[in-house]
């Protein structure tokens, strides 16, 4: 019965996020928590009309940075549909984050909606806008530096080796995971490493969680 209410439900919610009438692409461009909790975020919407229907689903990801594929619509926390206004190819929603899911912890948030073809995702750490430490920094020193890239990547090698990051804090994934695709590989290492190297190159991840 269980597994019947998964497909069941994985095909409403899939239904929620893309259908077919005309084809819209929806992007992620920032994802902000001020100090009042909410999430302020703005999409670029191509291909829409001057109102969108917006789907946001959030479920849970583990401490350990794994995906939960197999488990993803158990681990669904919260999801809410409503009508946006397009302006100058924008739409910009909020959310409020406090009412389903803990303090400091990591949340995956897929944005999709009526007509959209493919959802954006982001990671986000529902922290009240005050975040733990600096993105790219894998040993937890305060600054981003070449062996932060070589951490990342000895743990692309190793999959048993363990950041100084994760003694830290159990969101240390949203942190390291530089390019936003939910996966740390050895672009994450090398976006670091440009990062240590040039001062002014912003992360992906910190584009999104500005």
């Amino acid at each position: 019965m269980r597994k019947i209410t998964t497909i069941v439900l994985a095909f409403v919610f899939t239904m929620l996020l893309s259908t077919a009438v005309f084809a819209a692409e929806i992007k992620i461009e920032s994802a902000e928590q001020v100090s009042s909790g909410k999430v302020k975020v703005v999409c670029a919407l191509t291909g829409g009309e001057s109102t969108q229907v917006i789907t946001v689903m959030a479920y849970e990801k583990d401490a350990s940075g794994e995906e939960l594929s197999n488990s993803y619509y158990e681990k669904l926390i919260h999801i809410d549909q409503f009508e946006a206004d397009v302006t100058d190819g924008k739409v910009k929603f909020e959310f409020d984050p406090a009412s389903w899911t803990s303090q400091n912890k990591t949340y995956i948030v897929k944005v999709g909606g009526l007509c959209i073809t493919t959802a954006d995702t982001m990671t986000i750490i529902n922290n009240n806008g005050t975040l733990e430490f600096i993105f790219g920094d894998a040993d937890a020193d305060g600054t981003v530096t070449e062996n932060d890239a070589a951490l990342i990547l000895q743990k692309t090698l190793t999959s048993t080796s363990e950041l100084p990051i994760q003694q830290e804090t159990d969101c240390w994934f949203v942190y390291i995971d530089a390019d936003e695709d939910n996966n740390i590989t050895s672009n994450d290492a090398a976006l670091v490493l440009k990062k240590a190297t040039t001062s002014s190159f912003e992360l992906p991840a910190e584009k999104k969680n500005k």
